[in-house]
């Protein structure tokens, strides 16, 4: 996977996972919807879930321009490459390591994945992930 994530102005997704896995927090528990729980804890069939990255945040600085309009001034944090490249990182665990399918949603900052809860077990040991959650518009089921 290394090869496929090079660096991308000098940084691999490696060292721009590295912070995070400093902050890792919370447990399989809080990372699980709980309209999921049941499914969870048993052996459940495969669901269609949204798997929420953990990415740095970016901030927009705005300029009021009038009562109504504001103009983007700068913008702090990372890359939108730097960002996709750790989503890249996260599709590339489930898609490589789980043979699953998977369909990264770059503007969300999420993974959308057909697994079942022992498979999702597996995914929550990444440290990218921040939150699975059902894939409400199809309401489960279904390819990602």
């Amino acid at each position: 996977m290394g090869s496929r994530l090079s660096n991308h102005m000098g940084r691999s997704a490696h060292q721009l996972i590295g912070p995070f896995l400093k902050k890792y927090h919370g447990t399989m528990a809080t990372k699980i919807d709980p309209k999921l729980q049941g499914w969870f804890d048993g052996n459940g069939e495969a669901l269609e879930l949204i798997v929420e990255a953990e990415l740095p945040r970016r901030e927009v600085q705005m300029r009021l321009i009038s009562d109504r309009h504001a103009i983007p001034m700068g913008i702090e944090g990372p890359s939108l490459k730097e960002r996709d490249l750790l989503l890249q990182e996260l599709e590339g665990f489930i898609k490589n390591k789980l043979s699953l399918k998977a369909k990264r949603l770059k503007a969300a900052g999420a993974v959308v994945v057909l697994a079942t809860a022992e498979q999702t077990r597996e995914i929550l040991k990444h440290p990218l992930v921040k939150m699975i959650r059902p894939n409400r518009q199809l309401g489960g089921g279904g390819n990602p």
